[in-house]
Formats: structure tokens, C-alpha cells, sequence
């Protein structure tokens, strides 16, 4: 069964990416189960609009989350945001110069074997998403790094095809197949 967190509508003086991690958390602390040595819920689904998030406020939130473990953390992951992102403008490229069509189309698709496995940007009118499938995600680790970057890259996009200064709604939709938390001493 689907597990649905939504925080449309929610305001909060706080990040609303560590809100939205906070919640996942709480939602496997209730209803999830033992699995090796983490705490899960599988096949968890959540959306969120960016649009109207202060990155650099989000990204100190975040920054202060981790403490001083976010350079590390952060560094030890920036190559595979780095990826997501040059994959996903070069594929709009790609995709406009072999099929000769624009940035509203199906096939802005990347893969990858690492957790984030899928992300896949749609544009429609004044609507940008940006699709994403994790395998696998320690909520309290990575998820919040994850989402902060993952936001990055939607509005990175949307600054390099989007040139006509339209106001856009950008979310975020991210399914993860394990959402988890470790029980003891992290990943073994």
C-alpha cells in the first residue's frame, strides 16, 4: 500500500525540507517495520512546491541540520548531484537537437544505479516538475541533502531553457521504494 505524505498548504516558520523529512520519519517511527538493521516503509510518495522556497534560507537550515558533518556529507555527494543535473540539461540538448523538439516533452529521462535512480523533468505550461525515483533513502542521513539539491537543480533548469521571465510552479515529486532510518551505528 502507497504511503502518501503531502505538505501543500502547510506553512512553517522552519525549513520546509527538514518539515518534510520530519515527517517521513514520524510516518515509518508508526507504521514501519524491522528490516535488517533499519526501520522502513516501502514505497513511500510525497510532492512539494519549491517555487516559493528561500534556497539560501533552506540550504542554512540544512547546513545548521547537519553541523559541521555537511561539508563532508555534502561533499561526499556532490559528484552524483552534479551528474543528475549535467545529465538532465544535457538531455534537453540532446533532445532538441536530434528530434527537434522543445523542453515540453516526455523524454527529459536520466538513470542512474545509485539511490537516486530516475528523475525525470516535465514541463507543461507553467508547471515544472521534477519526477523522482529513489530506490532507497535514509530519511535522517541523506533525504534532507537530497531534497535541498534535488530543489537546486529543478530551479537550474528552469533558469537555463526558461528565458522569458514567466513565473513558474515548481514541485518536486519523489517516490521512494525503502524509506528508512538505521536502528544502530548507521549503514553497516
Amino acid at each position: 500500500m502507497e504511503k502518501v505524505v503531502d505538505l501543500r498548504g502547510k506553512l512553517s516558520e522552519d525549513s520546509v525540507i527538514l518539515t518534510l523529512c520530519k515527517e517521513v520519519y514520524d510516518m515509518i517511527y508508526r507504521e514501519g517495520a524491522i528490516h535488517e538493521n533499519t526501520k522502513e516503509l516501502v514505497n513511500v510518495y510525497f510532492g512539494f512546491g519549491i517555487e516559493d522556497l528561500d534556497m539560501a534560507e533552506e540550504e542554512r537550515l540544512v547546513r545548521n541540520y547537519y553541523g559541521e558533518r555537511y561539508e563532508k556529507r555534502a561533499g561526499d555527494e556532490r559528484f552524483h548531484y552534479e551528474q543528475i543535473r549535467y545529465s538532465l540539461l544535457h538531455k534537453i540538448k540532446e533532445i532538441q537537437y536530434f528530434f527537434s523538439q522543445g523542453i515540453e516533452n516526455r523524454k527529459t529521462v536520466v538513470f542512474s544505479n545509485d539511490c537516486i535512480s530516475l528523475v525525470q523533468y516535465i514541463k507543461r505550461g507553467k508547471e515544472t516538475i521534477l519526477l523522482v525515483y529513489m530506490r532507497s533513502s535514509d530519511v535522517l542521513e541523506l533525504l534532507p541533502l537530497d531534497l535541498l539539491n534535488l530543489a537546486k537543480i529543478l530551479k537550474d533548469i528552469n533558469r537555463e531553457y526558461i528565458e522569458d521571465g514567466t513565473e513558474l510552479l515548481e514541485d518536486l515529486s519523489l517516490t521512494i521504494g525503502s524509506a528508512h532510518y538505521y536502528l544502530t551505528g548507521g549503514r553497516q
